[in-house]
Parts: C-alpha cells; structure tokens; sequence
C-alpha cells in the first residue's frame, strides 16, 4: 500500500511538472501581423545586457510595415523561459514584429517567433522563415 500511494505522488509530480513545460505552439503569419503594434525591417547595431540581465538590441530601421516611421529602434531580446527564442545577434537584418508590453516596452512578438532572419543571395532579399511560423501556400 505504501509503494502504490508513493508511485501516485511521483506520477502526480511528474505530470505536474509536464504541464509546466509547455511550448510556444506555432503561429500564423496573419497572427504575427494582427498581433504586432510594429512591422519592421531592421539592421542590428548593438546588443546590451545592463544590470539588470535583460538583453535590448538596437537596430537601424530601413524599412517600416507597420506602426509609425522611426529610423532606430530598440527592443527586449531576451528570452523570458525555456522555449521564448528572443535573440538578436550584431550585424543581423530582421524582419521583426514587436508589441509593446505593459510597461510601453517593446518585445518580440509571440515568444521570439517574430524575429525572422532575412538572408541575401545573388542580390535578392529572402525572409527565412522557421518551422514555427506558418505561411500562407503562396510564399511556401
């Protein structure tokens, strides 16, 4: 009797802990467009980590999508848990989607799924998407 009512609390803690890990699910690109207050495409000047921890980036602003036009901007690159994939990396060009959070500060939307790499190759410009976001059949 002892055995059992200890393997049920093991499997109690286990399966409260799996739900503690869960994962950023996918999101649509639709979704990171409604979600975001701006649309951006944007060099990476400057990666800061004051005090505080918290990484910020800041970026040169060539183009704007949506929201209002700025020529720099900065934003919270850090990853806030285990599957937040915010990041920015010196030199980089982004397309990136932010939001403000409550405090007027800006953040990758959805968890860091709205920090898409852009990549050039013979001249062209290409986004390059992860698995995560979903694009519609027309950009696959």
């Amino acid at each position: 009797m002892a055995i059992r009512g200890i393997l049920l609390i093991l499997i109690g803690i286990h399966l409260a802990t799996l739900e503690s890990l869960a994962k950023v699910g996918t999101v649509e690109l639709a979704d990171l467009v409604v979600r975001s207050d701006l649309i951006l495409v944007a060099r990476v000047k400057a990666v800061i980590t004051p005090a505080t921890g918290e990484r910020y980036a800041n970026a040169r602003v060539d183009e704007v999508w949506k929201g209002p036009q700025m020529k720099t901007v900065e934003f919270n690159a850090s990853s806030t848990f285990w599957c937040d994939t915010s990041n920015a990396v010196e030199g980089e060009t982004i397309l990136l989607f932010l939001k403000r959070d409550v405090s007027g500060a800006l953040a990758i939307t959805h968890s860091g799924r709205g920090r898409i790499q852009i990549r050039t190759l013979d001249g062209k410009s290409y986004a390059t998407f992860g698995g995560e976001v979903i694009v519609p059949k027309e950009m696959a």
